[in-house]
C-alpha cells in the first residue's frame, strides 16, 4: 500500500533494503533510523549507489520511548539490539522517539519496525502518531526476540491492535488480501488501518520489477 505521496518511516534500516525499495523503486521519500554506526555507513552507501540521496534521509539513532541514550550490541550484524548491559561488544547510541520526529497533523506514512525485540519501547513512543490515524501500514517483525526484555509477540500485537489496526496477508502475487487473526511466526506482518481502501491501493497500483542478484528479477 506504500504509494509515491507516502513518507516511508524505516526504523531499524540496517544497510537500507526496505529504503531503497521505497524510494527507488516507489519513489517515495523515506526517512531511516540506523544506531550501529558501521551499519550506518553501509546505509549510506547504498543511498549513494542508488542516487536516492535526494529521497532518503539517514538518522544515526536508535528509536524507543523516551529521548536519551541507550547500549546496543555492535558484533552481531543485522541482529543487533538494545543491550540491558554495558560490555566490550556495545556501544552507547543516541535514541529519539517516532513522536519528537514527525508531525502528527499532516503527511501519510507507512512504518516499518526490526529492531530485534525492542518493538514495544518503539511503538510507546509513537502512540501520538498512531491515534492520529496518519499510519496506515505498520510493518513489523515479531520473532518472539522481545521476551528477552519482558515483551511477548501477543502483547505487542493487542498494542497495535488497540489503535484500530487490523493485521492482513499479502499474496504480492495475485494481489490479494486477507485479515488474519494473529502475527505471523515467521517473517513480517502487515497491519493496516482501512483494509478495504488498502485493497484498491494494491490492486490500483503499477506493476514493478525489481532486478536482485544474480540477474534475478522479480
Amino acid at each position: 500500500s506504500l504509494r509515491k505521496e507516502n513518507i516511508f518511516i524505516d526504523i531499524g534500516a540496517n544497510a537500507g533494503v526496505y529504503s531503497v525499495l521505497a524510494s527507488k523503486v516507489i519513489g517515495c521519500k523515506t526517512i531511516a533510523f540506523e544506531p550501529i554506526n558501521e551499519t550506518f555507513e553501509r546505509l549510506l552507501d547504498n543511498i549513494n549507489i542508488n542516487r536516492i540521496g535526494d529521497r532518503v534521509t539517514a538518522i544515526n539513532k536508535g528509536v524507543g520511548s523516551k529521548l536519551g541514550e541507550l547500549y546496543f550490541t555492535n558484533d552481531s550484524d543485522t541482529t543487533n539490539k538494545v543491550s540491558l548491559n554495558i560490555g566490550k561488544n556495545t556501544s552507547t547510541v543516541k535514541v529519539t522517539t517516532i513522536d519528537s520526529e514527525f508531525d502528527e497533523t499532516d503527511g501519510s506514512y507507512v512504518l516499518k519496525i526490526d529492531v530485534e525485540g525492542y518493538e514495544t519501547e518503539v511503538l510507546k513512543g509513537a502512540e501520538n502518531l498512531l491515534k492520529s490515524g496518519k499510519i496506515t501500514t505498520i510493518i513489523i517483525e515479531l520473532n518472539g526476540s522481545g521476551e528477552e526484555l519482558g515483551y511477548s509477540d501477543n502483547d505487542i500485537h493487542n498494542f497495535i491492535c488497540s489503535f484500530g489496526y487490523i493485521p492482513i496477508s499479502y499474496n504480492p502475487i495475485e494481489r490479494k488480501i486477507e485479515e488474519i487473526d494473529s502475527p505471523n511466526i515467521y517473517g513480517n506482518t502487515i497491519y493496516v488501518n482501512d483494509v478495504g481502501q488498502t485493497k484498491k491501493i494494491c490492486l490500483n497500483a503499477k506493476s514493478v520489477v525489481i532486478h536482485s542478484a544474480f540477474n534475478k528479477t522479480i
